[in-house]
């Protein structure tokens, strides 16, 4: 049987938002390697640096974190302990993710929300980055556990989905 359309244009998109995700991380990745070299290269050999580099690493330290925890959530590949639930049965054990995913969806959102409104204070006393407004850069602390809160609502649903189809949508 064909799939529908719809799944096909979802599935299409899914593997967009992948490569997105891998190349900012890959370009991240490779740009604290490079930057952190060449300030290591400036103060041992020529005796001097870039005064922003070590400002810019700490951003992209966070920014790596918040895209390394999407890349993790996308596929459920999260650090998780689940030794206990693995002697459940199948359908207890179907809950139990779905009580965690939920669990997860709402401590993410409650780290959004804050996220918000670090953003918020950030805008009120005009803090700077590089010259520019220091919530641009902040700003992936709410949208990157928005996102993280959604994955998981998503994985939640096929969960519950997956109770009244014969446990076939699993996550």
């Amino acid at each position: 049987m064909a799939e529908p359309a719809y799944r096909t244009f979802l599935e299409r998109l899914d593997r967009i938002g992948r490569h997105v995700e891998t190349f900012i991380l890959v370009a991240l990745l490779g740009g604290m390697i490079f930057l952190a070299t060449a300030q290591i290269f400036l103060r041992n050999v020529l005796e001097t640096s870039w005064l922003w580099a070590d400002s810019v690493l700490d951003q992209m330290v966070l920014w790596i974190a918040m895209f390394g925890a999407l890349a993790a959530s996308r596929d459920g590949k999260q650090i998780n302990i689940d030794v206990i639930t693995r002697l459940l049965p199948s359908v207890l054990q179907r809950l139990v993710r779905i009580v965690l995913h939920l669990f997860t969806v709402a401590v993410c959102l409650i780290i959004a929300w804050h996220g918000l409104e670090l953003l918020s204070a950030s805008r009120e006393i005009g803090d700077e980055f590089l010259g520019l407004p220091a919530w641009y850069f902040q700003s992936v602390v709410p949208g990157g556990f928005a996102l993280i809160a959604y994955r998981y609502f998503v994985l939640m649903i096929r969960e519950v989905l997956g109770l009244f189809d014969g446990g076939t949508a699993q996550s």
